[in-house]
């Protein structure tokens, strides 16, 4: 081979060779920068689904209890006022809630739910935010219209305080008679919506079992994924 030829082979050869390890250099940074992105994202989100999982867990204890109150009324009509009157002014009570979603949408809205490289887990967490939740919140929606029309029962019969949020501020709450209870009992649209509450509290509550038993098996998902 000429010593020119030989020449030019050689340095199209480190050529090559230069380009295939800048590849590989670039292609092993891509590769950690898509393993460190999926790994914040999977943070973000088992945050979210920890949060939420408190926050739906005293939704649905607020609406067992919600039914086991109405249950008791609706044992005890005759009981005297004063006794009465604890129980039903618990009803007055609700804990609000709100999904936390926000990595899950940062992924979304930036088209990247592809970072998370397992598909099952993927189509787990879509399952869960555009099925499984949406349909629960609208029960929701629906159980929080029949609370607002069980208290627009009671306005004749009884004055409330101003409504504040949180079970701190119980003691801010004031309730009193307007009618007695003796007359408030008697009314079958009452009776109705206060039975309508406290169905629309048990099935609320079991509803949300389900969703919490499947945002507990995501948690358990991702941190398996993540070897916590």
């Amino acid at each position: 081979m000429p010593e020119q030829s030989t020449s030019s082979f050689l340095k199209g050869f480190s050529f090559v060779m230069v380009m295939l390890a800048v590849v590989l250099v670039v292609g092993f940074v891509q590769v950690s920068v898509d393993q460190a992105d999926e790994r914040t994202a999977l943070q973000m989100i088992l945050a979210d689904l920890e949060t939420d999982s408190v926050e739906m867990t005293a939704v649905r204890n607020r609406g067992q209890a919600t039914d086991e109150r109405v249950l008791w009324i609706l044992r005890n009509m005759d009981a005297p006022q004063d006794s009465i009157r604890p129980r039903l002014m618990n009803l007055f009570y609700y804990t609000s809630y709100q999904q936390v979603r926000t990595g899950y949408d940062n992924l979304l809205n930036a088209g990247r739910l592809t970072v998370i490289t397992h598909p099952e887990l993927r189509q787990e967490l879509v399952r869960y935010y555009e099925v499984t939740h949406p349909y629960m919140w609208e029960f929701y929606e629906m159980y929080m219209t029949v609370y607002r029309e069980f208290k627009e029962t009671t306005a004749p019969y009884l004055f409330m305080g101003a409504e504040r949020e949180g079970e701190a501020l119980r003691t801010s709450y004031t309730m009193e008679w307007v009618r007695p209870w003796s007359e408030m009992k008697s009314d079958p649209h009452f009776r109705y919506k206060l039975s309508e509450i406290g169905v629309g509290g048990s099935q609320f509550a079991f509803r949300l079992d389900s969703v919490l038993e499947t945002n507990a098996e995501l948690r358990a998902t991702i941190q398996a994924e993540m070897g916590m």
